[in-house]
């Protein structure tokens, strides 16, 4: 699970981030350990009958900043049979750059590609109350967690279901330049997708059909920094599931959605 670094940000053990210091809160701004933050995490993944296989930290260079990124698995039925799993991102900051926040995503194993959906995105300010309001943030988000693995599993299978195989070369070069216009990808990558495509480096990616194809598409984002890579790769899930007329039957996955009233009431 490589974690894209940032704009100076190092990888750091576990020991490191529970060492660093929080500055003293004042009236406006109310500092979260970063070590605090990603516990209440993991605490709460249990309850929803979600577990931790992996985690990676990272720190800026004055430790004010932290990202994180854990792969959490379905603890009642394991990823056994699937090539991917699903990652919780995490941010954090002492010095007022960035609100406390927590993202989803998928991690695809055999590659080591990384990419987010962003279905659940919660986002708190460091203002007076955010200890008390943290709790029910992280449990909104979380909870959102286990129908999502669900959504995954049927998104990339429908990806795996539309073929683009023989004869449909020139549809090939049509998507390509679709995602571009899109935003989706970088007109400087198109050659690594092409070659990954014509060429694909891991034999789970030889059938033609749009999982390869967007497997292809996050190969060539490896080197990305975390926020290009979010943007771009949520662009590209939308792009592929109106390609493929995707739409998951567990229901509207979308925390803002689902629980825009109770998270209105909670971040403010």
């Amino acid at each position: 699970m490589g974690m894209l670094l940032h704009c100076g940000a190092e990888r750091a053990e576990w020991e490191i981030i529970e060492s660093v210091r929080t500055p003293a809160p004042t009236a406006s701004h109310v500092p979260i350990p970063h070590h605090e933050l990603v516990n209440r995490v993991r605490e709460a993944l249990p309850n929803y009958g979600l577990s931790v296989t992996q985690e990676e930290h990272a720190l800026s260079k004055d430790h004010q900043t932290y990202f994180g990124l854990m792969r959490v698995s379905d603890s009642n039925r394991g990823d056994a049979g699937d090539q991917f799993s699903r990652v919780v991102g995490i941010r954090n900051s002492h010095n007022k750059r960035l609100a406390a926040g927590l993202v989803s995503g998928s991690h695809v194993f055999v590659c080591d590609n990384l990419a987010f959906s962003g279905e659940v995105q919660v986002h708190r300010k460091h203002t007076a109350h955010i200890f008390d309001a943290l709790p029910e943030i992280i449990d909104v988000a979380v909870g959102r967690l286990r129908p999502l693995l669900i959504a995954e599993r049927q998104r990339f299978e429908a990806y795996r279901n539309f073929e683009l195989g023989a004869g449909q070369e020139d549809f090939v070069d049509v998507l390509l330049m679709s995602m571009m216009r899109k935003g989706a990808l970088a007109p400087s990558a198109l050659g690594k997708v092409w070659e990954h495509w014509e060429n694909p480096p891991h034999k789970e990616f030889k059938e033609r059909n749009m999982w390869s194809l967007f497997n292809s598409v996050t190969e060539a984002y490896k080197g990305t920094g975390v926020r290009t890579l979010y943007n771009r790769s949520r662009l590209l899930h939308s792009f592929c599931d109106e390609v493929v007329e995707f739409a998951p039957v567990v229901g509207d996955v979308s925390v803002t959605d689902i629980m825009a009233e109770e998270l209105e009431t909670i971040l403010h």
